[in-house]
């Protein structure tokens, strides 16, 4: 059964939106992360597709802040991981109020790199993003790892402010 807004929109086949079937959100805990998530959600909903969302431990965060500090790589990494997790499942948790099929991935890496790969491998059509993450510094128009996968994807991505 078509809804209202199904039976209003037109899709030609070389439009964004309309051949989207695979979303990738990256989520870190900032608030840019959250708005991100929230369109990454609706644009799922409004197009019936997969949402995958992807937290990635910082690699190169880890090694600096263990040098600077007493805690060891291991403990800071398994803080990273626990925090994803707990990141992710709120995601999930968040996106049963859009009917919309979600896929939570944690990794590690260095963020963009690793959301570049990560959109290959799983054949995304959209990649959303906060314009700055947990990390930014907010005089620059958006952040170093936002940028470097607007560079870097192969597919369109959609930054949200």
């Amino acid at each position: 059964m078509n809804t209202a807004l199904e039976d209003t929109i037109y899709c030609e086949p070389d439009r964004i939106f309309c051949r989207i079937r695979k979303i990738m959100v990256g989520v870190d805990g900032s608030e840019g992360a959250a708005r991100a998530a929230t369109v990454a959600f609706e644009i799922g909903e409004l197009t019936k597709s997969k949402v995958h969302i992807v937290y990635i431990v910082p690699l190169p965060n880890i090694k600096h802040i263990s040098v600077m500090s007493d805690v060891s790589e291991e403990e800071l990494l398994q803080k990273y991981e626990v925090n994803g997790k707990r990141i992710l499942q709120g995601y999930e948790d968040a996106s049963r109020d859009f009917g919309i099929q979600v896929e939570t991935l944690l990794d590690k890496g260095l963020p963009s790199d690793m959301l570049i790969a990560l959109s290959d491998d799983l054949g995304v059509d959209l990649i959303v993003l906060g314009s700055h993450g947990g990390t930014a510094v907010m005089k620059s128009g958006m952040g170093s790892s936002t940028e470097r996968v607007v560079l870097g994807a192969s597919c369109p991505v959609f930054v949200v402010k």
